[in-house]
């Protein structure tokens, strides 16, 4: 899975098609400068599939919800060899079960779309802390 690693943005829809190669990094990568972000957790070397299928607790998720309640649709290579996408409105109990099923042997995952939620403002927290330390540390 490694070698897949397209990403495509849609910036005025909000969305990205993730192919299962990619990762946190990756996708921040490609997103943040155009001013959005998915919600991703914190460790940058981890696959966005994988994430997102654990569950995926993130920055974001406290404003918008999990990873998993972020993913718009799934390609599936189905045990068969079918390529079927899952999703709301397709194949919805496959879209349901890999939501939460965990590794039950549904198929894999080899493309996700999710959703991008705006940036409000530019910022590292890391810095932030370190500025805070810096006072903090000099009272």
């Amino acid at each position: 899975m490694s070698a897949m690693k397209n990403i495509d943005v849609d910036s005025e829809a909000a969305t990205a098609w993730v192919e299962a190669g990619v990762t946190v990094k990756d996708l921040d990568d490609v997103t943040c400068p155009r001013g959005l972000a998915a919600v991703n957790g914190s460790c940058t070397d981890v696959g966005v599939i994988g994430f997102m299928l654990g569950g995926g607790f993130g920055f974001l998720s406290r404003t918008q919800g999990l990873a998993v309640d972020n993913c718009l649709q799934m390609e599936v290579v189905a045990p068969a060899g079918q390529r079927i996408v899952a999703s709301p409105h397709e194949h919805m109990e496959l879209f349901w079960a890999l939501r939460g099923a965990g590794q039950v042997g549904y198929g894999v995952v080899t493309k996700v779309q999710v959703k991008l939620h705006k940036l409000q403002e530019e910022y590292v927290g890391g810095e932030r802390f370190l500025l805070f330390s810096k006072v903090f540390c000099s009272l």
